[in-house]
């Protein structure tokens, strides 16, 4: 059996295409940010309401709780969209702008678990813990978030309960 040679062309097409295809080079990198921080940024004091209390960590929640749900709040915050990213004098500054980012999104997913918590009749969201990718990182005081190119990235899973508060 004989076998013909490809014809050039189709042999240049080949080639190109082979040469320009690159791996992507996505950026995942992890930030930890303090919940003080994201509760004491600009954003919380416009977008956290205080009626529906949000506790930090593994086992925050009273033995009295009325359990509701657990709800999982996944958001991005795009570093475009966040007007805390910040020019330094040698230019860009992407761990500013990380921050900022996760700071955002963190708000933005304590602000959905809030919204949650209200719709099933909860007045607390418990044990609310970093949930990236399905793993936990239970601390009271610390969230877990990943910048890259789309900004922030914040996964975080609570315990809506009713607490019985006048």
């Amino acid at each position: 059996m004989r076998t013909r040679p490809l014809p050039a062309r189709t042999m240049a097409c080949t080639l190109a295409a082979m040469l320009l295809a690159t791996p992507a080079l996505a950026r995942n990198d992890r930030v930890m940010l303090d919940w003080q921080d994201v509760l004491g940024g600009p954003e919380a004091k416009t977008r956290l309401a205080v009626d529906v209390a949000l506790r930090f960590g593994d086992g925050s929640t009273p033995a009295a709780a009325e359990r509701k749900e657990v709800f999982q709040a996944n958001r991005i915050a795009r570093a475009s969209d966040v007007t805390l990213c910040q020019q330094t004098r040698r230019g860009y500054s992407q761990q500013a702008c990380d921050a900022a980012s996760c700071r955002a999104a963190a708000t933005e997913a304590l602000a959905e678990l809030q919204k949650r918590a209200r719709e099933v009749g909860a007045d607390a969201a418990v044990e609310v813990v970093s949930n990236y990718q399905g793993n936990a990182f239970g601390s009271a005081t610390q969230v877990e978030c990943h910048a890259g190119g789309t900004g922030g990235h914040v996964s975080i899973r609570a315990t809506l309960v009713r607490l019985g508060r006048p």
